[in-house]
């Protein structure tokens, strides 16, 4: 990739990777040569470009990176394709997409996917202190039915530690956030968990997928 290099590879379960049904891949900005740095226009730029962090990228950067995995033939699934693939299925993958924030910088993502043909899960939390200021604005849910329109699927990012001190019940916060999303046009398929990483969380050694078994 010209953007991004190699940094290291995690299977999700132990053991040879080839036989593991996920793998994560972890990447990092190339370091940029002094000369080859551009200072680009407002005009030159998709909408919302970030800054220069080693951290973060520009939607050109995003759109450069997905083209150098196309010529590099990597199949993008969609999800129901990507939950019926086994570990045997190869150069294959899913773009999932966790939004906790600034919903227009999602809809400039899915129109580069939908450019290039292929399909993305855009996952949106659930009512939650992280989004309490502009879950229930009307733009919001505007702009997650433009990205379903793109052809991209809509699923729930829910943090399983936040549904169970408010409902006390994992499953009746799950429900309901199913409900609330169901209510406004949205039929959920997907999900994958938030991870909540605050200090007293992490003390206890938790993480959000201990609370799903394997089986369901």
């Amino acid at each position: 990739c010209s953007l991004y290099e190699f940094v290291c590879w995690e299977p999700s379960a132990r053991g040879n990777p080839d036989q593991s049904a996920i793998v994560w891949i972890a990447l990092r900005k190339r370091p940029a040569k002094a000369e080859s740095i551009v200072h680009r226009s407002a005009k030159s730029e998709i909408a919302f470009p970030r800054s220069e962090r080693t951290d973060q990228y520009r939607l050109k950067d995003f759109e450069l990176l997905l083209t150098d995995l196309v010529r590099a033939k990597i199949a993008f699934k969609t999800t129901e394709e990507f939950s019926s693939m086994t570990p045997a299925t190869k150069g294959a993958g899913l773009l999932k997409f966790d939004i906790h924030g600034n919903m227009r910088r999602p809809v400039e993502m899915a129109k580069i996917l939908t450019s290039l043909h292929i399909p993305g899960l855009f996952l949106m939390m659930p009512r939650n202190p992280i989004n309490e200021d502009f879950f229930g604005n009307s733009e919001t849910w505007e702009r997650l039915r433009e990205i379903r329109e793109l052809g991209h699927e809509i699923g729930l990012h829910p943090d399983v530690f936040f549904l169970i001190r408010r409902y006390g019940d994992l499953y009746k916060g799950l429900e309901a956030s199913v409900t609330e999303f169901s209510k406004r046009g949205f039929s959920i398929r997907s999900a994958t968990v938030h991870g909540d990483t605050r200090a007293h969380i992490k003390e206890c050694k938790m993480q959000a997928n201990d609370f799903f078994a394997e089986k369901y």
